[in-house]
């Protein structure tokens, strides 16, 4: 059996868990280890069928993936391209099974250990190899730093590195504090969050600035560790940090500036500071009046933005196409599956949040980094990638599919 010979063997399983991130930075490569995980998925509710029905995790995990998926399918009725949207829905069934094949097989604690592990190490060589790209100039991989922007094992095609490593960091910090209590943290911490700066992608700016200390008053409540001396030295750190990476790279100036404008009060100063991002959000907005109730389906929000951009709207004007997604959740949400589609959000983030209430106080030390990263990754604040694309939503299910794994319920 698929679940007793991981059990026997947990290497086996957590390879297959944190073969995902490891090849994250490689395109779609990272679908394999994805596609195993469906297919091992599948086989397991053949096999086991009764028991995972009867299980309870299992029946939350398809209420929030039916909450996320019903009304993609649902928009499909009516959506601006019909072919590209019905194909999304259809193929993000996958999700489900990758997502229930790691939660089946990471509720033993020798597989979730073990995955937790690999998955640092992993994250480990992103920060490592990220600052031998920063004092060296090119990484491992051969990979240059591009116009002063670090990105790591990432390359040269997508900038990835700073917002992933930002969502991903409470798992790292995570396996620190169990490895080398809070003087690992007091290296580690300062590190990840200087190639996140030098990333020069904002949102990850965003998303670090709130796991930090997310993390240290979770972990000082724990450990019972000093939580102001810990404020202290984590807000110093964090000012040298800037300043050295002010110093270092032309890029994090340029985003420091660029951000200034944010609090002018001008429009067009503040529109400069979101990186031209308000056309693309009143565009959202109409696309949304226009389809108020199921969107216009997934795969087909750059088809609409053409038909309700404004004539002067600078995107449209730049490369023929307009914006790829809305740069923001609530308004991706919106436009793509209408209120159907907030609603299901809503009742899926109503369901996980019942679960975390419901579990032991074991379980939600195991859970803590993968709801911590899911709730970063779900920031309704300007998005750096598309909610409905493969990218994003693969990153969520398999962060939902560890989270769920972990969970116990409180006798």
């Amino acid at each position: 059996m698929i679940a007793a010979g991981y059990q026997k063997n947990p290497w086996w399983a957590a390879v297959l868990i944190a073969a995902y991130p490891m090849l994250l930075p490689f395109s779609r490569t990272a679908e394999l280890p994805l596609s195993i995980l469906a297919i091992t998925g599948m086989v397991l509710l053949w096999r086991h069928g009764r028991a995972i029905k009867h299980w309870p995790t299992s029946r939350a995990l398809l209420l929030v993936f039916l909450c996320m998926w019903l009304p993609m399918l649902v928009s499909s009725v009516d959506a601006f391209n019909p072919p590209g949207s019905w194909y999304h829905s259809l193929v993000s069934l996958r999700f489900f099974f990758a997502a229930l094949a790691m939660a089946w097989l990471s509720r033993f604690s020798a597989v979730r250990e073990r995955a937790m592990l690999l998955i640092s190490l992993v994250l480990g060589f992103w920060v490592v190899d990220s600052l031998i790209q920063f004092i060296v100039g090119v990484d491992l991989l051969g990979f240059p730093n591009t116009a002063d922007r670090l990105n790591g094992p990432f390359g040269m095609r997508h900038f990835r590195l700073g917002m992933i490593l930002a969502v991903f960091s409470p798992i790292l910090f995570e396996q620190v504090r169990r490895s080398w209590g809070g003087r690992g943290l007091l290296i580690v911490i300062p590190l990840t969050v200087f190639v996140v700066i030098l990333s020069g992608v904002r949102s990850g700016w965003v998303i670090i600035a709130l796991a930090v200390p997310a993390f240290l008053f979770w972990a000082a409540r724990r450990n019972k560790w000093p939580l102001l001396r810990l404020s202290a030295i984590s807000i110093t750190a964090a000012v040298l940090l800037l300043s050295l990476a002010w110093v270092s790279s032309p890029l994090v100036q340029q985003r420091i500036e660029l951000s200034m404008g944010l609090g002018s009060g001008d429009m067009r100063a503040t529109d400069y500071a979101l990186s031209n991002r308000i056309p693309i959000w009143q565009t959202s907005l109409r696309i949304f009046k226009a389809y108020p109730l199921i969107g216009v389906g997934g795969d087909s929000y750059r088809e609409a933005y053409v038909v309700y951009a404004a004539d002067d709207d600078p995107h449209v004007a730049t490369n023929g196409i307009g914006g790829y997604h809305a740069h923001n959740l609530i308004l991706e949400v919106l436009s793509v599956t209408g209120l159907l589609g907030l609603l299901g959000l809503l009742l899926a983030s109503r369901i996980m949040y019942r679960l975390w209430k419901q579990a032991d106080a074991a379980s939600r030390q195991s859970m803590l980094p993968f709801a911590l990263a899911l709730v970063l990754l779900m920031l309704p604040f300007n998005s750096h990638f598309s909610h409905y694309g493969t990218f994003l939503s693969s990153v969520s299910w398999w962060l939902l599919g560890l989270w769920m794994g972990a969970f116990r319920r409180r006798e």
